[in-house]
Formats: structure tokens, sequence, C-alpha cells
């Protein structure tokens, strides 16, 4: 809202204006936590949930917007210095085969939770799970699993020749 780029809408004067100086306000605030010389947003040596939630709407402004507003916050610069050491983990590539093998010397795993409040459904539904933004098909199975960060499904799996239990994020999905 405050740049001209492709995620940029065309906004009035006066509204453009005040989304500008409620986002300087809030990276005022976020640089007045750090005044203090803490590493991260909560004190400690290691980054929190916080932390993770705070860089991706940092590195958001700092990525997409055309504007430099970041550019006057140098305890955010150097809080985002410290947190892109953290990386992204590591990945490795496996096949669809040893995937599969991995599913099924695997154990089912006893289900703990669950809550119907956060989906309103009753366990042993038939399911479909797909992903919220670019889902094409659904994930069918019986839910078996559902809290507040999960949602579980229990299917047979021709190709694995079991039963698996899928977890979704309940997130981004539904």
């Amino acid at each position: 809202l405050i740049g001209e780029s492709a995620l940029s809408v065309k906004i009035k004067g006066k509204t453009r204006k005040t989304m500008r100086n409620q986002l300087l306000a809030n990276l005022a605030l976020c640089e007045n936590v750090l005044l203090d010389g803490r590493k991260f947003m909560i004190p400690g040596d290691l980054p929190s949930l916080l932390d993770v939630s705070a860089y991706a709407q940092f590195w958001f402004i700092n990525n997409t917007l055309s504007t430099n507003e970041l550019a006057s916050f140098k305890r955010i610069a150097e809080y985002m210095l410290r947190m892109k050491t953290f990386g992204h983990g590591f990945r490795k590539s496996i096949t669809v085969q040893e995937c599969r093998a991995m599913a099924k010397k695997s154990m089912l795993s006893k289900i703990l939770a669950f809550n119907s409040n956060s989906i309103h459904l009753e366990r042993g539904s038939i399911v479909g799970v797909r992903p919220a933004d670019f889902g094409d098909f659904d994930v069918l199975g019986t839910l078996v699993g559902s809290s507040s960060d999960e949602i579980i499904i229990e299917r047979h799996d021709k190709d694995i020749g079991g039963t698996v239990r899928v977890h979704f994020p309940h997130q981004g999905y539904f």
C-alpha cells in the first residue's frame, strides 16, 4: 500500500498516508522493543515464534515495497541480520519410493487430542482436506484427530499397502 509495487492498491491520498503512518508507528514500536539491547523480541538467547512472525513481516516490507521504510530503523536491521543467520533448515530430497517405504515402516501414532470445536465435525467423519489457497483436490479419509494446530485423517493407501495418518496444519487447510 505504500510503494508502487505489484501488490499496490490504488488508494486516495488521505487513506494511503494514514496506512503509511500506521506502518511507521508499528515499526517504531518494534524498534523500541529492541532498544534495551536484547537479541530477540522476547529476551533470551534463541528466537521465539514471535521472532519468526516479526521477521516475516519485516522481510515482506523490505522485499515487496518500492520504498525503503526500514532504512531508518537501525535495530530492526541488526535484528534481521541475526534472524537471517538461522537460515531455513536443511532440505533433503527423497524419491516417492523412499517416502512410501518410510510410511510403510512407521507405526501409527496414538491420537491424543480431538477438539470438535475447531472444525465442527465428529471423530470418524469422512472428510476431504485441501490447501485453502491453491488446492484443486481433496485428500480423502476418516477424521481421527483435530486440535487448534492440526487436522489428522486416516486413510488406506494402496501404494503403501496399509493405513496411514496424514497430518495437516490447521492454518492454511480446510
